[in-house]
């Protein structure tokens, strides 16, 4: 991640203000130990799907948050839209239509017979 975006990301993440927010973030990836987008279990992110400075009464909520992960900047993709200074509201979706289209692709076998039958 660039300086930029941490500086970004930190920034905003000063809006987390309740001290139980350690302990619901902890429980809820425990409960939910995979990545939406990609199920990777690597650098996790209980990312707040309505951000904590729009809505702060939504901070301990779980059913505001997603898992996201860092190791593949899906939590910067899905969850900000290339932007810590942006938010997604349609981020479970996008999330949950990327992992399908993920298992769904095309085998590099299965591209080579289409090609075939192409021509």
């Amino acid at each position: 991640m660039s300086l930029d975006l941490k500086k970004e990301k930190r920034s905003l993440e000063t809006f987390r203000v309740s001290p139980e927010w350690r302990r619901v973030r902890r429980d809820f990836l425990k409960l939910y130990p995979r990545c939406e987008a990609c199920g990777g279990k690597q650098r996790l992110e209980a990312h707040h799907i309505i951000p904590v400075h729009l809505k702060p009464s939504l901070e301990l909520d779980v059913n505001n948050l997603i898992t996201l992960c860092e190791l593949h900047s899906h939590h910067l993709t899905f969850g900000h839209k290339m932007s810590y200074r942006s938010w997604n509201r349609t981020v479970r979706e996008d999330a949950k239509n990327y992992r399908e289209s993920v298992k769904t692709r095309p085998k590099p076998w299965e591209l080579e017979e289409e090609t075939n039958d192409l021509g």
